[in-house]
C-alpha cells in the first residue's frame, strides 16, 4: 500500500542557512568570476548582509525579503522603497535575475558598506555602487543604495 508523502515546510531562516550553506561550498568555484576579481570571501560579510548577497546570487527572492527589518527602508539613488511589500516589489522587478559582486567591505559597529558590481537581468555590463547596510535586530533596517561611479 502506498503511504502518504509529507510536506516540509521551512522557515524562511531556514531555507537562507540551507542557502548559505550551498553557496559556501560552492564558492570556490563560482564566487568572484567576473573580469574584476574580487578578494572578498562570502564569510567575511557580516550578516545580515552575507544574507542579501547570498539571496541575490541564488535569486531567491524570500530569502531577500526576509533580510529586512519590518520597517526597513532602502534609499535608491533618490527613490525611497518602505516597508517588506514595496521591498518585494522592488526585488521581485529590479534585483532578483541579476548578479551582485562585492568588491570592497568595510564593517561598521551597526552594519557594512560595500562597494558592488550589480548586473541587472538582461544588462550586458553592470554598474559600480555603495550599499550602505545599518543592521537592527540581526536585519537590514536602512539601505542607502548609491552610485561609486
Amino acid at each position: 500500500m502506498n503511504q502518504p508523502v509529507k510536506s516540509l515546510q521551512l522557515s524562511s531562516t531556514t531555507i537562507t542557512i540551507i542557502i548559505h550553506i550551498i553557496i559556501s561550498l560552492l564558492a570556490p568555484f563560482s564566487w568572484g568570476q567576473s573580469d574584476n576579481q574580487s578578494d572578498i570571501e562570502i564569510d567575511s560579510i557580516p550578516e545580515p548582509a552575507r544574507a542579501y548577497v547570498t539571496a541575490v546570487a541564488v535569486k531567491n527572492l524570500d530569502a531577500l525579503v526576509a533580510c529586512f527589518h519590518g520597517n526597513a527602508i532602502i534609499i535608491e539613488v533618490n527613490r525611497r522603497i518602505e516597508g517588506i511589500g514595496e521591498i518585494r516589489r522592488w526585488a521581485e522587478n529590479e534585483v532578483i535575475g541579476g548578479n551582485l559582486e562585492v568588491l570592497e567591505l568595510t564593517t561598521r559597529p551597526k552594519g557594512v558598506t560595500m562597494l558592488v558590481k550589480f548586473t541587472p537581468e538582461g544588462w550586458s555590463n553592470g554598474f559600480r555602487a555603495y550599499y550602505r547596510f545599518d543592521f537592527k535586530d540581526k536585519k537590514i533596517i536602512k539601505a542607502d543604495l548609491q552610485y561609486a561611479d
